[in-house]
């Protein structure tokens, strides 16, 4: 039928439907115009006029019902005279009465009592309620909605036969049932977490009304809080989230939709060795830190890595961040709130061997950069490693070790230098150990002297072995007074050394009683000297070790409160230890001593203390310092916590490290991204990383001739891995087109390329064609231009060695003449990325394999030259 006949009026080019619950109209636009049913030709070629026109056309009768009726509001009275008019004899019960009408529902049992279903309750202001086996509900399902007034006898009508609609549903079988149930029971709750008085547990109701609506859907749909919920679940610990969801009495999503959401918060420590991206995830949380926050100590520590280089997700790790070689320890740097809890690991920075030059420019850019974002650093605290020292050198005029320094982003401010005091505690246990003196005493001045003024007395012993002497004498006795003295304490091995709670085995209250209940009697020589020195020590650590304003009042004990005013006693306890150390010093004695370094090391963190408080309280207003902040105690527990999730071994590999420490900032962060912001990152990011154009131009490589033909050797094996590559990625085509594109038949192969497929193929084995062959080749060649000693650096340091890789060879392969548009439109360029996508995951796992192998064999070398040194020397 020709359109050009009828008149506009007769041509239907949309529908429309009216919402009875609403009154609101929906149009849409139809996809094929349609006739009206009483349509009339009335335009022909050649007349003048149309025919006359029809009188308007009146909707058909089974659409009448579905239009909006215009009625008068009703009064009261009128609905209870038009009540007669339902029949409601078979599911509603009517009563009337002065305070309003209400229609009851009540299901009868024969096993037991009669129960309320539904009432409907009409009040004389006309407002309406309703309740479901007495709880108040606003909506019985998704589509059944409860007016709030009644306005005419048809509202109250279609309410009635909403309710009993729904009743039937809900009493039948199958999905239905189910979704009718299930929609009763997410109003009820959604009307209860509205309730004011249940805001105690709003957010277990809001659980459940996720639970239910995930089921109500066929394709599930998680609330924003939900999803960060479950990654926070996921990040402690996969196997249980894979647990609980397979129990399948918790619906969660799936866990790669927790790590597409984790991954799009790009928290990888990774991804911070760019110079642009340095310090990003510090940058992110500083903007919910307080002023007071930023006030902070840059703690700095190495972590001992197994030297592993692996590829995974497109990129290579585990070489140094200065060299192409294999990590063998991770320098990572943590910031330390002094006024709050909050402490961060701010970056990690792998290396196999670095000097203290570069190491104190890298450390000077951290502050400078922390300064920036608003941070406060006003101390460094490391270790008493020779690097560091030289390091902190670095910050003087002349090289010099100092215990302040100018503030690189302020020469204004002081810039504090302190050893940590766990580490000065080891190393003063270990150098108790290691003396070689009868009895390993350590040869010291008395403090008490130093404490009261007076005239030196003459040098004391503190002995070692009267420490194994009493052990040995407790050591089969239940009730001990040198309570935790072990073996394991007394004699530890070299790994046991670092282990702080075996030293506080040793320096703590219980043994210097110990020493001096039981000294005599036992006849342990210098027990009463031992038991002072060992008492000095706790004293010291009591002082550095106070991380609570509340601990000495717990404790009951003076020396474990903060540090409130200048003229502390804990602060005149550590000058009094700075003399001490000065008297020690002079003493002239060989042995029986602590050691150069760890000695300068305490004296030195000791008058650091106490000017860093000074400071503190004076200059930045605090009103108490906790010196047991200025301590990289929280750097050792992250470690701990690397090797915990790296599964519980010592040496771990720096991608492991990385793993770890974005699981610990993912759930520190989530709860602190809006779920919002999380979703759009999550729906922004894109499924491979771009090479950016710069990191494309770094590389000038080239391919030639002589490559080609120094390779002649290997085709064999290049055509082996050309063939997987065409079965990989016709089995990702799934096109049966691209197979004659890609690979060939086997009888028409006679080339000497092919004889290691033909030397192990059963029938199964795929024969590529020469494009393929040409690609992989190509990828080979590249990346070990990419690998050469000239492009290495670079190459590693990339986000990307995939996508380098694959940009690279791409461009050398500008022309696919073999490869054509197959029947079902797969353009060449888009199969000639999945042919290098395969080619370069399948060089780059090669590659990795090789340099760990590479590096295990060196290790071994090492080791055997060792045991012959070591053999020849006992010969």
């Amino acid at each position: 039928v020709c359109a050009a006949h009828f008149e506009d009026r007769f041509v239907i080019t949309s529908t429309q439907y009216t919402d009875p619950r609403t009154g609101a109209v929906l149009q849409a636009r139809l996809d094929r115009p349609r006739l009206s049913n009483n349509a009339v030709p009335t335009i022909f070629a050649g007349s003048t006029s149309s025919l006359p026109g029809e009188p308007p056309l009146a909707e058909p009768p089974e659409k009448r019902p579905r239009e909006p009726k215009e009625e008068d509001d009703i009064s009261f009275d009128q609905l209870i005279d038009q009540i007669q008019d339902i029949n409601a004899t078979d599911f509603w019960n009517c009563i009337q009465n002065d305070q309003g009408v209400t229609f009851l529902n009540i299901n009868q049992d024969p096993n037991n009592a009669p129960q309320l279903k539904y009432s409907v309750t009409v009040k004389p202001d006309l407002t309406v309620s309703v309740y479901c086996y007495s709880t108040k509900t606003t909506k019985l399902s998704g589509d059944f909605w409860i007016p709030t007034t009644i306005t005419s006898l048809k509202t109250l009508v279609d309410l009635l036969d909403n309710i009993r609609a729904f009743d039937k549903s809900a009493t039948s079988s199958g999905t239905c049932k189910k979704d009718a149930i299930l929609g009763l029971i997410l109003s009820l709750l959604d009307d209860l977490r509205n309730d004011n008085e249940v805001q105690d547990i709003a957010d277990a109701l809001a659980f459940l009304c996720q639970q239910v609506d995930v089921l109500l859907r066929k394709k599930p749909k998680y609330a924003p809080d939900f999803l960060i919920f479950a990654s926070l679940i996921y990040t402690i610990s996969p196997h249980a989230y894979k647990f609980m969801r397979g129990t399948s009495r918790i619906m969660l999503p799936h866990p790669s939709t927790i790590r597409r959401l984790c991954s799009s918060q790009q928290l990888n420590p990774s991804t911070e060795q760019d110079d642009e991206q340095l310090l990003s995830y510090i940058k992110k949380q500083s903007e919910h830190l307080e002023d007071h926050e930023k006030v902070a100590t840059l703690m700095l520590d190495e972590v001992h890595l197994k030297p592993y280089i692996d590829y995974k997700g497109g990129n290579v790790r585990g070489s140094s961040a200065n060299s192409c070689k294999a990590a063998r320890t991770a320098h990572v740097f943590m910031i330390q709130s002094l006024l709050s809890s909050n402490k961060d690991v701010v970056h990690v920075l792998p290396v196999c061997q670095i000097d203290a030059q570069q190491l104190h420019c890298f450390v000077k850019k951290i502050i400078l950069r922390l300064e920036a974002l608003g941070f406060k650093i006003i101390a460094v605290v490391t270790d008493n490693n020779a690097i560091n020292r030289k390091m902190m050198s670095q910050f003087a005029t002349h090289a010099k070790l100092e215990m302040v320094y100018s503030h690189p982003a302020d020469t204004d401010r002081p810039l504090f230098f302190i050893v940590d005091p766990v580490h000065l505690l080891k190393c003063i246990r270990n150098n108790w150990l290691n003396q070689g003196s009868p009895g390993k005493c350590f040869a010291f001045p008395s403090f008490e002297s130093i404490e009261t003024a007076t005239a030196a007395t003459s040098q004391q012993q503190a002995s070692f072995d009267a420490l194994r002497e009493l052990q040995l004498h407790e050591s089969d006795q239940l009730a001990k007074f040198g309570y935790g003295l072990s073996a394991k304490a007394l004699h530890p091995s070299s790994l046991e050394r670092q282990n702080v709670k075996l030293v506080l085995k040793i320096f703590n209250d219980h043994v210097v009683q110990a020493l001096r209940t039981l000294g005599h009697d036992l006849g342990i020589q210098h027990v009463l000297e031992t038991a002072d020195f060992i008492e000095l020590i706790v004293r010291w650590w009591k002082v550095a070790n106070v991380k609570t304003p509340l601990k000495g009042q717990r404790l009951r004990d003076p020396m474990q409160e903060p540090v409130t005013s200048v003229a502390d006693p804990k602060l005149k306890f550590l000058n009094d230890m700075v003399q001490w150390l000065d008297t020690w010093e002079a003493m002239d004695t060989d042995s029986g001593r602590l050691t150069n370094e760890t000695h300068k090391a305490l004296r030195l963190t000791c008058s650091t203390l106490v000017k860093v408080s000074i400071y503190c309280l004076g200059e930045l207003g605090f009103s108490y310092v906790l010196l047991g902040k200025f301590q990289t105690d929280s750097l050792e527990a992250r470690f701990g916590k690397y090797r915990r999730l790296a599964g519980t071994q010592y040496h771990i590999s720096i991608r492991q490290l990385y793993e770890s420490e974005t699981k610990i900032r993912l759930q520190k962060m989530l709860p602190l991204v809006p779920a919002t912001e999380l979703l759009g990152r999550a729906q922004e990011q894109a499924t491979h990383e771009e090479v950016t154009q710069e990191e494309r131009n770094q590389f000038n490589i080239t391919v030639d001739a002589t490559d080609i033909a120094a390779k002649h050797d290997q085709m064999p094996a290049i055509t082996y891995i050309a063939g997987y590559c065409a079965h990989a990625v016709l089995k990702k085509l799934a096109c049966d087109a691209c197979e004659e594109n890609l690979t060939l038949e086997e009888r028409s192969i006679e080339l000497d390329d092919a004889s290691l497929i033909k030397g192990i193929s059963r029938g199964g084995l795929k024969f590529p064609q020469a494009v393929v062959v040409n690609a992989v080749l190509h990828t080979q060649l590249v990346l070990e231009k990419l690998t050469d000693k000239e492009n290495a650096a670079q190459f590693f340091a990339v986000r990307n060695q995939k996508g380098v890789l694959m940009c690279v060879t791409r461009e050398m392969l500008t022309k696919y003449d073999d490869l054509d548009v197959c029947d079902f439109g797969h353009d060449p360029k888009v199969v000639m990325t999945h042919i290098l996508s395969v080619s370069a995951n399948t060089f780059l796992a090669n590659y990795c394999r090789n340099q760990n192998e590479a590096i295990q064999e060196a290790a071994a070398s090492k080791k055997n030259v060792r045991k012959l040194q070591v053999l020849s020397q006992s010969k």
